[in-house]
C-alpha cells in the first residue's frame, strides 16, 4: 500500500531536512500533514509600501527601497535603505553578524514598527528580505502580498516555514483530497480542502483567508463528530466507574467565586452521571466565548482526581494551553491539586520534572498541547 504523504514526517518536505525538523518538532509539527495544519495566527498586509518620507514614528510600515549603507556600531548592525524619497535604518541590536547579509546596491523589503532617534526613522529587529535585484524581487512569496505570521521556535524563521509549507503543497498538491464528503462541501459552500490549505497560508485577499479558516475548522469539528460517534457507536469496554460527588467537589463548587449558570449546572449534572456509570464519558462540550466551558472541565479534573485518577487537559495551540494552565491552577491549586504544564516548546529538565511530578502521583492534573501524549 502506498503511503499517505500527508503521513510523512515533515523532515522530508524539500529544504526541510533532519535539524530543521527538530525545531518544527517543538512546535508539534512531525508529518506534512501537521505542518499544512500549522495555520498563521493572524496575517500582515505588504501589499501597501510606503514612502520612506511618509513614515510616522509608532505606525506598522512596509518599506521597499536600496541599501546605500551598512556599518556596525558597537556590534550593533545598521543598514541605511533609501527610496528617493527619504533613508530609513534598519537595526539590529548586539547583532553584528547581520551586516554579512547585506551590501550597497541590494532592495530590501523590511516591515516592523518605525522609530525615532535623533531625527533618524528606524526599524528594529524588522522582519525583511533581501533581494539582488528587480528580478529577483518579481519571484518573492511576501512582496507585494499579505503575509502569514505563524507561531515559532528558537532557531526557526518565518521565512522558513512559509517556504516549507509552500514546498510542501506544491509537491503533493494533487494528492490533497477533501476529508468532508463532497456533498456537505457543497451544501456548506465550503472550499476544497487544498485551496483551503493554499489559501489560509497564502491568501488572495482577507476574505478568502477567512474562508479558508472556516472551512478548515468545520473540518476539524467533522472529523471530530465522526471519531465520538464511531467511538460510542462501536466501544463496549467498560470504563473507571466513579463514586458520587464527594467533598473536595462540594470545596471547588464553593470556592468559586460566582454563581453557576442554569446551563453549566447542566453540563455538571450530566458529566456526574456518565462518570458514575460503567462505560467511557464521549461528551462535546459547546458554547460560545465566555460562556463559562473551561470551569466545567475543571469540575470534571476536580472528579477525577477525587476518585483516585490523573486529569489531562489538551489544548490545539501553546498560547491556549498556557491560558487553561493559569486558570486550571487558579481553581485547583487552592484545593491542594496541583497542576503542571506539557508543551513542546518546555525545556528538557522542566519537562521531565514535570513527568516525575505526575510519575509520583505529586501532581492531579496536566494541561498541554498534543505533548502530553508523546
Amino acid at each position: 500500500m502506498r503511503e499517505d504523504p500527508l503521513a510523512k514526517p515533515v523532515q522530508f518536505v524539500r529544504g526541510v531536512g533532519p535539524r530543521r525538523a527538530q525545531r518544527f518538532a517543538r512546535l508539534g509539527v512531525r508529518t506534512v500533514e501537521d505542518l499544512l495544519l500549522h495555520v498563521p495566527v493572524r496575517y500582515v498586509d505588504r501589499r501597501t509600501v510606503k514612502p520612506l518620507r511618509a513614515l510616522r514614528p509608532g505606525e506598522e510600515a512596509v518599506v521597499l527601497g536600496r541599501v546605500v549603507g551598512v556599518g556596525v556600531h558597537e556590534k550593533n548592525t545598521v543598514v541605511q535603505v533609501s527610496d528617493g524619497t527619504g533613508v530609513v535604518e534598519l537595526v539590529w541590536l548586539n547583532m553584528p553578524y547581520m551586516a554579512r547579509r547585506f551590501q550597497e546596491g541590494y532592495t530590501v523589503l523590511a516591515w516592523g514598527k518605525v522609530y525615532r532617534k535623533r531625527g533618524v526613522k528606524r526599524l528594529y529587529h524588522p522582519e525583511h528580505e533581501v533581494f539582488l535585484g528587480p528580478a529577483d524581487l518579481e519571484r518573492s512569496t511576501v512582496a507585494g502580498k499579505i503575509i502569514p505570521v505563524y507561531r515559532l521556535t528558537e532557531g526557526l524563521s518565518a521565512k522558513e516555514v512559509r517556504a516549507a509549507v509552500r514546498a510542501a503543497l506544491e509537491d503533493i498538491w494533487e494528492e490533497i483530497k477533501n476529508v468532508v464528503p463532497e456533498e456537505i462541501v457543497a451544501r456548506r459552500r465550503l472550499m476544497e480542502r487544498r485551496v483551503a490549505l493554499q489559501e489560509v497560508h497564502f491568501p488572495s485577499d482577507e476574505a478568502r483567508a477567512q474562508a479558508a479558516r472556516a472551512t478548515l475548522a468545520y473540518e476539524e469539528a467533522f472529523l471530530f463528530f465522526v471519531n465520538l460517534l464511531t467511538k460510542a457507536s462501536v466501544s463496549k469496554e467498560r470504563g473507571p466507574q466513579f463514586a458520587p460527588p464527594g467533598e473536595l467537589s462540594k470545596r471547588f463548587l464553593e470556592s468559586l467565586p460566582f454563581e453557576l449558570t442554569g446551563d453549566q449546572r447542566r453540563a455538571i449534572e450530566e458529566i456526574d452521571r456518565d462518570l458514575q456509570g460503567p462505560h467511557p464519558m464521549h461528551r462535546l462540550l459547546q458554547g460560545d466565548v465566555g460562556t463559562g466551558k473551561t470551569v466545567v472541565a475543571a469540575y470534571a479534573a476536580v472528579r477525577a482526581v477525587e476518585s483516585g485518577y490523573q486529569a489531562a487537559v489538551m489544548s490545539p495551540t501553546e498560547v491556549l494551553a498556557e491560558q487553561s494552565f493559569s486558570v486550571f491552577s487558579e481553581y485547583l491549586e487552592p484545593l491542594g491539586i496541583r497542576v503542571v504544564l506539557l508543551e513542546a516548546s518546555l525545556s528538557k529538565k522542566k519537562r521531565e520534572e514535570n513527568l516525575e511530578l505526575l510519575r509520583l502521583g505529586a501532581a492531579g492534573a496536566a494541561v498541554g498541547t498534543h505533548a502530553l501524549t508523546s
